[in-house]
C-alpha cells in the first residue's frame, strides 16, 4: 500500500521537519557533505516567497531564473538516514506544490 501524504493547506500548518523529529542539520558551512533538493516554480513571486519561508527554517536557498521558470535550490546538510531524506523530499514537494511548483530531485553537492 502506498504511502499517503497530508497535503499543506496553509504554510503555518506544518513545522519544520526538526520539529517533527527527524535529525537533520539545515545549511550553514561544515565539513560534512552537503544535499542539493531542487523546486522549480513558475512565479517569481512564489519562488522568493518559499525561498524566505525556506530560509526562515534555516536553509542554505538559491534561486534562479531558467526562462519561463524559477529554479529554487535548498541546500543542507546530508545524514546517514535514508529515510531523513525521504521525509524532507516529501516536506518540500508538499510545499513546492502549496507556492504552484513542483519538486525535482535532490543530490548530492559535489562544489561544497
Amino acid at each position: 500500500m502506498g504511502k499517503m501524504r497530508a497535503k499543506i493547506k496553509h504554510p503555518e500548518e506544518t513545522g519544520t521537519v526538526r520539529q517533527h523529529g527527524a535529525h537533520f542539520i539545515y545549511g550553514g558551512p561544515s565539513a560534512e557533505k552537503m544535499i542539493v533538493f531542487y523546486i522549480e516554480l513558475y512565479g517569481e513571486s512564489s519562488a522568493y516567497y518559499l525561498a524566505a519561508r525556506l530560509q526562515k527554517e534555516h536553509w542554505d536557498v538559491h534561486v534562479m531564473p531558467t526562462g519561463s521558470s524559477w529554479v529554487l535550490l535548498a541546500k543542507a546538510v546530508l545524514t546517514p538516514d535514508h529515510q531523513t531524506i525521504t521525509d524532507l523530499c516529501d516536506y518540500l514537494s508538499d510545499l513546492s506544490e502549496f507556492y504552484g511548483g513542483s519538486f525535482k530531485r535532490w543530490e548530492l553537492d559535489t562544489y561544497h
